[in-house]
């Protein structure tokens, strides 16, 4: 089964989820309070990366790639090349307000999903939206990634594992809408994880910081606190899908 195709069964479940998302309105009060959330390090989920270009109306559109980190940029609708390898990715999506509208990669096949959801899409800074995900693909293959745009966007395709500082735990992540959290240390054995949200409305997932799957689904619909047995030592994500008017706040300790 091609990349794509495989994408795409897998995707379904949480293009549902997105869709409900936007139907339900998802308000409400947190069930949990966190743990200690001045816990060292303390970071924020979604800090918003360097649009490129100079200023926020000045982004130019074309496609670069260095140190394993593909950045696709433009301000009106564009498609691009991109060959993709298995493996585990992380997906940036930036755009200027409501701007951006549409991210498709589309297999040599000619199957295509959507990977962006605008309900998803938090304010980042001056006023820039941002969504990331964490993705794995199957196959190799040459893509065209079509994207929808009214306005200054930018999309970053960052191979994994990805070249950040990873934290160590316990940590403390706070963000809203569709973010991904971390990269953060595991060791193998018991971890415990603390979801304070403030929605009606959500799905958290474990993911893999180095080949991109998904390793639990910690919460679904409301807050609160779980332990999971790590596998195996390594990096690791928590992907939290919801509306992006809903904050959360996750805290991870082991």
């Amino acid at each position: 089964m091609s990349k794509i195709s495989t994408n795409f069964l897998i995707l379904g479940v949480v293009l549902i989820t997105t869709v409900s998302l936007a139907i339900s309105g998802c308000t409400g009060q947190p069930t949990t309070t966190p743990g200690d959330t001045h816990a060292s390090p303390t970071a924020t989920a979604g800090t918003p990366t360097a649009p490129a270009g100079t200023g926020d109306d000045n982004v130019p559109s074309g496609v670069t790639t260095e140190n394993g980190v593909t950045t696709m940029s433009g301000s009106s609708d564009a498609s691009f090349p991109f060959h993709s390898e298995e493996g585990g990715y992380k997906l940036v999506f930036r755009s200027k307000g409501n701007a951006l509208t549409d991210v498709k990669p589309v297999a040599s096949s000619g199957i295509g999903i959507s990977m962006y959801s605008s309900f998803g899409a938090s304010a980042a800074d001056s006023s820039w939206n941002e969504m990331s995900r964490i993705e794995h693909w199957y196959s190799d293959d040459d893509e065209t990634w079509e994207i929808k745009a009214t306005g200054p966007f930018e999309v970053k395709i960052i191979r994994l594992p990805e070249s950040a500082t990873t934290d160590s735990v316990p940590a403390t992540y706070s963000g809203k809408g569709w973010q991904v959290a971390g990269p953060f240390n595991l060791d193998a054995g018991s971890a415990t994880f603390k979801f304070d949200f403030a929605g009606s409305a959500c799905a958290v997932e474990l993911m893999n910081g180095t080949d991109g799957r998904s390793e639990t689904f910690l919460f679904t619909n409301a807050g609160g606190e779980k332990q999971y047995n790590v596998p195996a030592a390594g990096a690791y994500y928590v992907q939290v899908n919801t509306n992006r008017d809903n904050s959360w706040t996750m805290t991870i300790e082991q």
